[in-house]
């Protein structure tokens, strides 16, 4: 029974490494929504905030945040890592961490990281409200410091590298080589909505309403194309995409801010501002999405023969002596 039991575990381990190499996106998918849903779950089915009350607690907000946190790392960031240690080892490790901090790409590029998603925000809202938020913000331009920049560094910090490892440091490449720019960021961004349907019943994006997500879910996918075409002009560096991520969450707060409290929205704009939808958002960040398929034909700045090298680890150069023994072992 020992030897049986010694013999097994390492038969059932190399199966599940070769079922992983044989489907690395849908495995990396399994780990980075299990690794995040199952510590908020708790949350989303308990009776706190907006919860569904299917459980008879209610957690306090601290370990709530804890558990957010946690998802981040212990979803996309551990999934990435995971599966790109069983299918490319060390060396594929290697490169994707060296992705992290590859900052070579133009400066150009990190002002559109930064102040991209600002930038529109800025201006599409400004047409659907009817104020000039772009002026407001010269007005109170210190909030780019006291509150832009400060919750930029925090998102960072606690979800936006640790999302940005999987999303765009594992799956987006894989995606791209498997069905182009354009469906891949579907894909990608299709799948980004849904991870987050457990927040929905938490206190940070409840309480959960079909429109309501149905909304955000257009949205992501619509954003994804902006993630897509930095992520491709950059040479697939995941600290830029980490950079759009955190600014851009940053900038909906400081946007938030610059609207006035009393502010009264009428005629054509009134359903897209009220609407239970998120139409405003979705009309803005669609406009974006089409316009850059449009202007980039579709490529969204893609390369097959680069993105093949964000997948394909480089092998060292055989020697002929391995070469020839290797030769022997095969026969």
């Amino acid at each position: 029974m020992t030897t049986i039991a010694t013999t097994s575990q390492p038969a059932t381990s190399s199966s599940l490494k070769r079922l992983i190499s044989r489907h690395p996106l849908i495995a990396y998918f399994v780990i980075a929504f299990a690794g995040t849903w199952v510590p908020l779950l708790p949350f989303a089915l308990s009776r706190g905030v907006n919860g569904l009350g299917l459980l008879p607690y209610r957690l306090p907000d601290i370990a709530f945040y804890i558990a957010f946190v946690l998802g981040a790392f212990a979803g996309p960031a551990l999934a990435s890592l995971t599966v790109t240690a069983i299918i490319t080892g060390r060396a594929g490790v290697g490169q994707l961490l060296r992705r992290c901090v590859q900052w070579r790409v133009g400066i150009g590029w990190y002002l559109i990281a930064i102040f991209g998603f600002l930038l529109v925000s800025l201006l599409g809202y400004s047409i659907f409200l009817g104020v000039n938020l772009p002026l407001a913000l010269l007005a109170q331009s210190p909030l780019l410091l006291t509150v832009f920049l400060p919750q930029a560094v925090l998102i960072i910090l606690t979800a936006s590298f640790a999302e940005e490892l999987g999303w765009r440091g594992f799956a987006l490449p894989r995606l791209q080589q498997h069905y182009g720019p354009v469906l891949g960021t579907v894909i990608l961004g299709s799948l980004h909505g849904l991870w987050h349907l457990p927040v929905f019943f938490t206190q940070v994006l409840g309480p959960f309403s079909l429109p309501n997500y149905a909304g955000f879910f257009v949205v992501a996918i619509a954003v994804t194309f902006f993630y897509t075409w930095i992520f491709n002009h950059t040479q697939g560096s995941v600290l830029l995409a980490t950079l759009t991520h955190g600014f851009s969450d940053a900038a909906t707060g400081l946007v938030g801010l610059l609207i006035p409290a009393q502010l009264v929205v009428s005629g054509w704009a009134r359903p897209f501002v009220y609407g239970s939808w998120q139409g405003m958002n979705v009309v803005i960040f669609g406009v974006c999405a089409l316009l850059l398929i449009v202007f980039t034909r579709g490529r969204l700045g893609y390369q097959p023969e680069r993105n093949a090298q964000l997948v394909e680890v480089p092998r060292p150069a055989e020697t002929p002596a391995t070469g020839a023994g290797e030769q022997t072992g095969r026969s």
